[in-house]
């Protein structure tokens, strides 16, 4: 069974959930994000700005299922 390819749309909401994640769960830190996510900070830092290119699919099923629902995991937004 293969994955779905994750569109751009979808890349950027993910993208824009990543970011609010990191305002507001992280305190602003990528570096604190990346660490709770557990992904590379340079992964935090491409997903935000755009640099989307080397960024395998299950990276970014990784991070959406992460970033949404935070209050799940006992993060306060």
């Amino acid at each position: 069974m293969t994955k779905e390819s994750i569109s751009n749309e979808r890349k950027a909401q993910i993208a824009k959930d990543l970011h609010t994640f990191v305002q507001n769960i992280a305190k602003g830190s990528a570096n604190q994000a990346s660490k709770l996510i557990g992904i590379s900070n340079a992964y935090v830092s491409k997903m935000i700005n755009g640099n989307w290119d080397s960024i395998a699919d299950d990276s970014w099923r990784k991070v959406e299922k992460k970033v949404n629902n935070p209050a799940k995991r006992g993060w306060n937004l």
